[in-house]
């Protein structure tokens, strides 16, 4: 693992000064450090919540499913402890997932489950029929449940301001030549969609907008909803 960490960040000082002079040359500095600035106050808390929610796809299974994915969970985290790696190199998350679904009870259904190649199977079938096994004994009232937000009316002259504001990012992602979800994001579209600022002053009320953004697109977000 030391070795693993090692060599990740063996050239981080040399790729940093790059980074740095490129940024500096596109007069982007400020903008950049205003993100980092965001992303230093940002806390992750590990203890936060089942395994399952930060798991891509759990949204799919059911609940019993759910108790099933955590137990995997928890013995892939502590294998992946055990031998001092990530937990994907333990067992990356399609297997996982499908044995998650399948449930099965033995070697001869472990062995049936998608993306469980011989190899896997061999080597960890205990370890994961007993998970499963542990999984499926979660009495019924305890079983998780995986948490959906409430659905959101659709707004049709909100719509018709989001799809405005998706052809303008086009061609800012464009002329700025960065990616579109990096230059703003759905999400703060989608807000800016809903204030329906009518000049580049009234995006100072969204707080979630950055400085650079309002800078350097403000203008462009304001015309182009005037347009339409």
């Amino acid at each position: 693992m030391v070795h693993y960490a090692a060599e990740d960040t063996r050239h981080l000082l040399q790729l940093t000064e790059l980074l740095e002079a490129q940024l500096i040359a596109k007069g982007r500095l400020d903008w950049a450090k205003e993100e980092f600035a965001l992303l230093e106050q940002v806390r992750h808390n590990s203890t936060n919540g089942p395994l399952f929610l930060r798991f891509k796809k759990a949204n799919l299974l059911d609940r019993r499913q759910l108790a099933v994915l955590e137990e995997l969970l928890k013995w892939r985290n502590g294998e992946a402890q055990r031998r001092n790696c990530p937990p994907f190199k333990v067992l990356n998350n399609a297997p996982l997932l499908e044995v998650a679904r399948a449930m099965p009870a033995n070697m001869s259904a472990l062995s049936r489950v998608e993306d469980m190649v011989p190899r896997l199977v061999s080597r960890y079938a205990g370890s994961l029929l007993t998970a499963v096994e542990a999984g499926c004994k979660v009495p019924e009232e305890e079983l998780p449940v995986y948490p959906r937000g409430e659905p959101r009316l659709r707004d049709p002259e909100v719509d018709g301001r989001m799809a405005l504001l998706k052809k303008w990012r086009v061609g800012a992602a464009k002329k700025l030549e960065m990616d579109p979800g990096i230059v703003i994001n759905n999400t703060m579209l989608e807000e800016i969609a809903r204030h329906k600022p009518g000049c580049v002053e009234d995006l100072a009320g969204l707080k979630t907008m950055k400085n650079w953004q309002r800078l350097v697109l403000g203008k462009g977000i304001v015309e182009a909803l005037r347009a339409g």
